[in-house]
C-alpha cells in the first residue's frame, strides 16, 4: 500500500464527499465487491459499525492483519476503527449493513450494556452462537433490505426495530460465561471498561499506570487487580498491547518509515520504539513489515478457491 495512512472510508472506495450514511446503509455484499474484483482492501471506518450476514459462498477476511475464513452461514460485526478487508468468492451471497455510531446509541438506548458487548469485533456461527436463530437472522436482514429500498411510511422505525432484534441476538451470542458470572462485580467491570476506553484515547501519551488509576479514582494496585481478574493481563501489558497493535497496523498498511511510525505513536526516540517493538513482537519493525508483506503477496486468490478448501471459521470474540 502506497498511502501514508490506513484508508478510512464512509463506504468502501468512496470519500466523505461521495457517500453520506445518514442512519443506515444496506447493500448486497456482491453489489460493491464486484466493482473491486471481489477484493476489498484493508481499511477502516471512524464512526461506523458494519454488520455482515453471510448466507452462501465464502472467502476470507483480513482482520487487523490476521486472515480468517468467512463462516457460512455467519454473522459478523465490525466496530469503528477496526482495520479489515475481504477477498470474497464470486458466489458470495449476503448483506452488509452500515450504521452510524450515533444511530447505534439511539437504537440501544434502552439497553446500553449491549453497546459494550458489541465494542469488539465478533464472528458468530451456528455452532458457537447457540442463542442465534440464523433462519430468523436471514429474514431480518431481508426485511432490512426491503425497508431500506422502499419509501413506505414508518421506514426508519421499521429499520430501527429490525436492527435492534439483530443486535440483541448478536450481543447475547458474544457475552461470555465470565461476564455472566460477574453480576455481583458490576463496579469492577465498569472500571475495566473505563480503563479500556482511556487506553484507547491516550495510548500515544505513554502515561504511567498511576495516571490511568488516578483518572479512574482508584489505586494502581486496584487497577492491576481489576485488569488481571477481568482482562487476564496487567494494566501496563494492556497499554503496551494497544501500542503494539497500532504499530503493527501502521507497519502493515502504510508506507511510513519506522521513524515516522515511532513519531506517530508518541515515541521521542526511534531507537526505543524499535527495542519496544522487537521485545514484544519478537521481530524488529523492519523485519516484521517485510515478513507480513511477503505473507500477503504469497496468499492465493481466494476468489477462485475451491469449495472443498473452505471451512467455517470458529466464532471469534475478539474479529466495506
Amino acid at each position: 500500500m502506497t498511502g501514508k495512512t490506513i484508508p478510512n472510508y464512509r463506504l468502501y472506495g468512496e470519500d466523505s464527499t461521495q457517500a453520506d450514511v445518514e442512519f443506515v446503509h444496506c447493500e448486497s455484499i456482491s453489489q460493491r465487491s464486484v466493482i473491486h474484483d471481489w477484493n476489498i482492501r484493508p481499511h477502516r471506518h471512524d464512526t461506523l459499525y458494519q454488520l455482515f450476514h453471510i448466507g452462501a459462498g465464502g472467502g476470507r477476511m483480513l482482520l487487523e492483519g490476521t486472515p480468517v475464513d468467512l463462516p457460512v452461514p455467519g454473522l459478523i460485526v465490525i466496530p469503528p476503527m477496526v482495520v479489515h478487508g475481504f477477498e470474497f468468492q464470486r458466489d458470495i451471497e449476503g448483506w452488509v449493513v452500515t450504521i452510524d455510531d450515533r444511530a447505534m446509541q439511539a437504537i440501544l438506548a434502552i439497553a446500553p450494556g449491549l453497546l459494550s458487548d458489541l465494542a469488539a469485533p465478533a464472528i458468530v456461527t451456528p455452532e458457537e452462537g447457540g442463542s442465534v436463530d440464523f433462519a430468523e437472522i436471514a429474514r431480518l436482514f431481508q426485511r432490512i433490505a426491503d425497508e431500506f429500498f422502499c419509501q413506505e411510511a414508518g421506514r426508519l422505525c421499521a429499520l430501527q426495530s429490525c436492527l435492534g432484534l439483530v443486535f440483541i441476538q448478536l450481543a447475547r451470542a458474544v457475552v461470555s460465561e465470565t461476564r455472566r458470572r460477574l453480576s455481583v462485580a458490576d463496579k469492577r467491570l465498569e472500571q475495566a471498561h473505563r480503563f479500556r476506553d482511556l487506553v484507547e484515547r491516550r495510548f500515544r501519551e505513554h502515561a504511567p499506570v498511576a495516571a490511568y488509576a488516578a483518572d479512574l479514582g482508584i489505586t494502581p494496585t486496584h487497577l492491576n487487580r481489576v485488569c488481571r481478574g477481568l482482562l487476564g493481563k496487567s494494566a501496563l501489558e494492556i497499554v503496551h498491547d494497544r501500542v503494539l497493535l497500532e504499530a503493527r497496523r501502521q507497519l502493515i498498511y502504510t508506507s511510513m518509515s519506522v521513524k515516522e511510525v515511532s513519531n506517530v505513536l508518541g515515541f521521542s526516540d526511534p531507537g526505543y520504539f524499535t527495542r519496544f517493538f522487537t521485545r514484544n513482537a519478537k521481530l524488529s519493525p523492519s523485519a516484521f513489515r517485510v515478513a507480513m508483506r511477503a505473507a500477503q503477496h504469497s496468499r492465493p486468490e481466494l476468489a477462485i478457491m475451491p469449495r472443498s478448501a473452505r471451512r467455517p471459521a470458529v466464532a471469534a470474540h475478539n474479529m466495506n
